[in-house]
């Protein structure tokens, strides 16, 4: 009885999630739990971990009571709330009328039931934090309150209004002028607007009352109005409003500005530029400071909000829009790294978090692995080594530092590649120890106009490099020279064969291919008159080697490409320099499997709303799906005939069959990995 419980438990704890706590050590992976295994009896782990990932663009921003921070999701726009203690995610805020662009949080409102989340630049929306529902949103341009519990600006309707976010409505009608620009006091009991002026007369000064510099304040509950009149004949069709006081407020245009007392509508002060025919550029706060930036001059000075006088300082360096962010309380403190979010204690400066620091940063854009396969390396805007299938992670190379195509040497202990980190020194060649992240060689030489950029390791054990207008063949580790080839022509795209008998040089010069043994090169003729693809029309024409079969014979090149209708793909017969086939709206780099028998690649289609990857016969490829692809496909070798697919789970960034070909590994846009089992996915659904 006692072993059998035992052997109960050692069965349970293995479908687990092996999720580290708090200041552990080891690394997170997942072993497959019982609905994946329902859903596929391949998947064998999920690698790394998705919670405080996938960042969009913008600040996040915290929750009144600090415990929870939102940020813009992925490219589809999703604002993802996460918890502080736990780092995982509480809700998704999704817009009702589907993914926008220019997409910011804008913020929670002071008792947290609200969060604002701003669209297209016209229109704000409002999120009950309790269910993710949308409580009301506003179709409007202007200013929010310092409540956000409100907002002025114009509505559809021409309507200059306060609006209320709590019903969408509008609370106070303003006024009907055109305006330029919109503000609420501090305090928020008053609203400033600036004229604004379609057409401005060209050729002297303006004399029409209408583009007089005009600006309005109103009490913000409503009432009256009163009118700024900048001293002076204007030249600008817009005017600015700036608060710098709880109630004076500052109204410019380019020649002229002024601070007025918004109870009376007296000028308080007034300034013209420093020479004459000049103008006021720029103006701004900045840690509670005013600067004023003229348009003849490279930066901005600080003035007297009073006075509207020179003081002589000059501004701090901009504020990074994308972090840090301190919590109300103090107590965290929120900094971007890629698309990560890294929670770090306010007090002792020490992450909240230390175990997702292992993990990726950004999404993997391309693995490598050792010739057995048992160990891997992800790159992308950080570079990870890892053991397969069991998802430890052995080190990290350098912090979060940028690898172009670095590679592992075949017994897997070397990693190689250029760092592109810093792209002023050159893109050095580093070789890194793969047991321990450690660098055992550095080099930078090289133009640091064009960087240099790794190409992969031959057989040999030689490490190719394109920079300078040559391909450079390194020894590793010492990073020795052992041959130099000056290329084609300088072109953006080179490519190394797997086999490293062959290296590919394209761009808009054309397309060329080097014999590594002989020296010599191969014309191909890309803009043949037979082919009527994306090289025509790609301005400038250009084509790009994307992937060699693993013999180097037989190469995949893109051209024309465009997020909406892919590449042009080409598959050349290098033996006989001709083309094999012709495909297009590729939307992704396509790979050949390790026995060259597949083509895998995510493809663009022009009748489809959903995504794939398209597994077919490398005589064959297919195309029939739009970017971000979801599905993975699998097509009969000999007909072509679709034969199964299957849903990796979440969106892909890149995928790679391992060399020994036991795994199929998908790199996930949110910076997760997927393994699986290549030949068992095999062996089950070709039987079906």
């Amino acid at each position: 009885m006692a072993r059998r419980r035992l052997l109960l438990l050692l069965v349970v704890s293995a479908g687990l999630y092996l999720a580290l706590v708090p200041g552990s050590e080891t690394v997170a992976t997942r072993a497959v739990s019982k609905a994946d295994a329902n859903k596929s009896s391949t998947l064998i782990a999920r690698l790394g971990d998705p919670r405080l990932r996938q960042l969009g663009a913008g600040a996040p921003v915290f929750s009144p009571d600090s415990t929870a921070v939102a940020a813009l999701g992925d490219g589809r726009a999703d604002v993802i709330e996460w918890d502080v203690a736990s780092a995982r995610e509480r809700r998704r805020y999704l817009d009702p009328r589907g993914p926008g662009q220019y997409v910011s949080v804008t913020g929670y409102t002071p008792d947290g039931d609200r969060l604002l989340v701003t669209y297209d630049l016209a229109r704000v929306v409002v999120f009950d934090t309790a269910t993710g529902a949308v409580a009301c949103q506003v179709e409007c341009t202007g200013a929010l309150a310092p409540d956000l519990r409100s907002l002025a600006g114009r509505g559809w309707d021409g309507r200059l209004a306060v609006w209320s976010l709590e019903t969408g409505r509008p609370l106070a009608v303003l006024g009907t002028d055109p305006i330029y620009d919109v503000a609420f006091s501090w305090d928020g009991h008053w609203v400033a607007a600036g004229h604004y002026s379609e057409t401005v007369p060209e050729g002297g000064p303006v004399t029409s009352p209408a583009y007089k510099g005009v600006a309005w304040v109103w009490p913000a509950a409503g009432g009256p109005r009163r009118t700024l009149v900048l001293p002076g004949e204007q030249h600008s069709n817009g005017v600015s409003v700036v608060w710098v006081r709880p109630n004076r407020v500052l109204v410019w245009t380019r020649p002229h500005m002024a601070v007025f007392d918004a109870a009376t509508g007296e000028r308080v002060a007034s300034a013209v530029p420093s020479r004459a025919g000049g103008g006021f550029w720029q103006v701004w706060q900045q840690d509670g400071r005013l600067y004023v930036r003229e348009s003849n001059a490279s930066e901005g000075v600080e003035f007297d909000p009073d006075a509207l006088t020179p003081l002589g300082g000059r501004p701090p360096g901009a504020a990074d829009p994308f972090g840090p962010v301190l919590s109300p309380d103090g107590a965290v403190r929120a900094e971007r790294v890629g698309r990560y979010l890294r929670l770090v204690d306010g007090r002792t400066n020490r992450p909240l978090h230390p175990y997702l620091d292992r993990f990726p940063t950004r999404a993997v854009n391309a693995l490598r692995f050792s010739t057995d396969g048992r160990r891997m390396l992800t790159t992308g805007g950080d570079s990870v080594v890892w053991d397969l299938p069991s998802g430890a992670i052995r080190c990290r190379l350098g912090d979060h530092t940028m690898v172009t195509n670095a590679h592992l040497t075949p017994d897997g202990h070397l990693a190689v590649g250029t760092d592109y980190t810093k792209t002023g020194n050159g893109s050095p060649l580093v070789v890194w120890n793969a047991d321990t992240g450690a660098e055992v060689y550095r080099e930078t030489v090289g133009d640091p106009r064009w960087g240099r950029r790794g190409l992969g390791l031959d057989p040999g054990g030689g490490f190719w490099v394109h920079g300078d207008g040559a391909f450079l063949r390194y020894e590793v580790p010492s990073g020795r020279v052992l041959r130099s080839v000056r290329e084609f022509e300088r072109n953006a795209f080179v490519l190394l064969s797997p086999d490293g008998s062959r290296l590919a040089s394209g761009g808009p010069a054309g397309l060329a291919v080097l014999r590594t043994d002989s020296g010599q090169w191969q014309n191909l003729d890309v803009y043949s008159a037979t082919y009527r693809g994306g090289c025509e029309r790609a301005d400038p024409p250009c084509a790009s080697p994307v992937a060699f079969s693993p013999d180097g014979r037989r190469l995949l090149t893109g051209c024309g490409y465009a997020y909406e209708s892919g590449w042009q793909l080409r598959s050349w017969s290098l033996t006989a320099s001709r083309v094999a086939g012709e495909w297009s709206h590729v939307g992704s780099y396509p790979i050949f499997t390790p026995d060259g028998r597949f083509v895998v690649a995510g493809v663009v289609g022009p009748e489809r709303a959903d995504t794939e990857l398209a597994l077919t016969p490398a005589t064959k490829l297919s195309i029939s799906s739009p970017p971000l692809p979801k599905l993975l496909r699998v097509s009969d070798p000999e007909s072509g005939v679709e034969l199964f697919r299957f849903d990796p789970g979440a969106e892909v960034s890149t995928f790679a069959v391992t060399p020994d070909g036991k795994y199929l590994v998908v790199a996930h846009v949110d910076t997760t990995l997927t393994v699986w089992d290549w030949q068992a996915l095999l062996r089950a659904n070709l039987r079906r």
